[in-house]
């Protein structure tokens, strides 16, 4: 099989790899990061707290949201030119599911997380990231699972190519 520079199976292959790298990167900062936040929150005052969340949150911007977005660029594509064996409505879901963590992180997390850069922390805006952070979470499991049945989808529809190709050899 002839494979081009844009072909659809590559970018198939580099939304998966950044999917799933931003899902497990995406729950070690809502499970364990934020879970700091709140331990932290509670110890020392809140202009310590802020700087120690501008040090740290630096890096989100580079090794989470970055490869999100060239993962939301490479479903976007894929709308254009995908594998056939990919369903057009899982396309469809992966999209709702990344336009509402966009909308939640926007509506919610980035202005909370402002207000700790500020020194503005208490409990309770920390309780309302957590809460409204389940909104994000619950995108991305939803996604998680689409993606999946993707997958599945692809690699079983290219499993089963080269048997059918062997077969039709072995009948010539």
């Amino acid at each position: 099989m002839e494979t081009k520079s844009h072909s659809p199976y590559r970018v198939f292959l580099a939304y998966l790899l950044l999917t799933f790298y931003c899902f497990g990167g995406g729950m070690m900062n809502e499970f364990v990061e934020y879970l700091s936040y709140a331990d932290l929150g509670r110890s020392i005052p809140p202009a310590d707290f802020a700087r120690w969340h501008q040090a740290t949150s630096q890096n989100v911007l580079p090794c989470l949201v970055g490869p999100i977005l060239l993962g939301n660029i490479a479903l976007l594509a894929l709308f254009f030119n995908r594998p056939p064996s990919v369903p057009k409505w899982t396309l469809g879901a992966a999209l709702i599911c990344a336009i509402l963590a966009w909308t939640s992180t926007i509506l919610f997390q980035v202005p909370i997380e402002t207000q700790f850069d500020q020194g503005n922390y208490t409990p309770a805006l920390m309780e309302r990231l957590w809460q409204t952070d389940w909104i994000r979470k619950g995108a991305f499991f939803v996604e998680i699972g689409v993606v999946l049945y993707m997958a599945t989808c692809f690699f079983q529809s290219v499993a089963v190519r080269p048997v059918a190709l062997n077969a039709v050899s072995t009948v010539l």
